[in-house]
C-alpha cells in the first residue's frame, strides 16, 4: 500500500487510536476481557501538515506572517489509523 505524501502547510484529517489506562484499582479476569471487547476511542484532528519521521506526524493550527507556527500536536503512527488531505497550502 502506497502512502500518502503531504506536503507542508497543506490541511489534512488523521483519525486516531488514544493510549488508555486505569491505575485505579486491580482487575479481574472477567473486567479485562470486557475491557478488550469495549469499542476503541477514535479521535480526529485537523490541521496543516508540517512534517514526519519515523515515529509521528506534526501538525499545527495556524501559522503568523513572519512565519512562526502555533498549538502543534504530535500523533504517533503507530496511533493512526487514517490521514487523508483535505486541502491545499494556503497562500
Amino acid at each position: 500500500m502506497k502512502l500518502p505524501v503531504f506536503t507542508r502547510g497543506e490541511i489534512v484529517i488523521v483519525e486516531w487510536i488514544d493510549i488508555e489506562q486505569n491505575t485505579q484499582e486491580w482487575h479481574t479476569e472477567e473486567s479485562m476481557d470486557k475491557e478488550h471487547e469495549k469499542y476503541i476511542r477514535l479521535y480526529t484532528n485537523v490541521g496543516f501538515y508540517y512534517g514526519e519521521n519515523i515515529d509521528y506526524y506534526l501538525l499545527y493550527s495556524g501559522i503568523s506572517p513572519d512565519n512562526t507556527y502555533f498549538d502543534f500536536v504530535k500523533i504517533p503512527k503507530g496511533c493512526v489509523k487514517t490521514i487523508n488531505y483535505v486541502a491545499k497550502k494556503l497562500d
